[in-house]
């Protein structure tokens, strides 16, 4: 046998015994999937999502919850202190937020909404940062998320909706509605008025039970991240404000 033919065999040998070719492992897999999404999109899926609320138009107005007098509390000056916040509530069971929201609207307002196109989302997290998020993974017309801060809800997700009511609303599960814009109940808020001087200022409630107008008024839920969206983010929100 010719010395190149030797060669050639014994190469051939070699290449039967040779390590297959190195595939990529899973750890290296998944760097190199995550490397092309955001790290904070990648960071708010580990979190649950536990409520849906919605910023719902009525009138050229919006309407807001006033909470239900066993919320009721003192301030440090003996004042009765009332929560104004967004109409929705809890997910229950294999809900969507679309559905948590629709079921707690009709419970709350005696109506449904229509849900507004949106497709600009955002995420408010519990140290106030605010960044953009990707339509595509999240519920349809997604407005923004926000982080609960206390228990049982500590860093879980409630997402946030627009919507505008189809019927008159009338407060069936809570004490009472407050119709106002938002700017105006931005300002009445960071000057802790009460209810009358809110009405004062142009509000007007629709009740359920008895509502002590001197009581003060105060941000929860919701209302509290538009109430920092407002003074520090105002332009995620500039078409509310028109």
């Amino acid at each position: 046998m010719s010395l190149r033919r030797q060669r050639i065999t014994a190469d051939k040998r070699l290449r039967c015994f040779a390590p297959p070719p190195k595939l990529p492992s899973a750890t290296s897999f998944i760097r190199k999937t995550l490397s092309k999404i955001p790290l904070w999109e990648v960071f708010i899926t580990m979190f649950k999502t536990v409520g849906a609320s919605a910023i719902i138009s009525y009138n050229n107005k919006y309407i807001f919850e006033i909470q239900k007098s066993h919320k009721w509390n003192y301030n440090s000056s003996g004042e009765i202190e009332i929560g104004i916040g967004c109409i929705g509530g809890t997910i229950e069971n294999s809900e969507t937020p679309l559905e948590t929201l629709q079921r707690e609207v009709l419970e709350e307002i005696r109506t449904n909404i229509e849900i507004i196109e949106w497709d600009h989302p955002f995420t408010v997290t519990s140290d106030l940062n605010v960044y953009d998020i990707n339509p595509k993974n999240e519920s349809r017309n997604l407005f923004f998320y926000w982080f609960g801060t206390k228990e049982p809800y500590r860093k879980c997700r409630i997402c946030v909706f627009l919507g505008k009511v189809i019927d008159d609303p009338f407060p069936d599960d809570l004490a009472g509605l407050l119709i106002t814009d938002i700017k105006l109940l931005m300002e009445c808020l960071e000057n802790n008025f009460s209810l009358n001087q809110c009405l004062e200022k142009g509000m007007k409630i629709i009740s359920k039970e008895e509502i002590p107008l001197k009581a003060k008024i105060k941000e929860v839920g919701t209302v509290k991240t538009i109430k920092e969206l407002y003074k520090n983010h105002k332009t995620r929100i500039k078409h509310l404000l028109k």
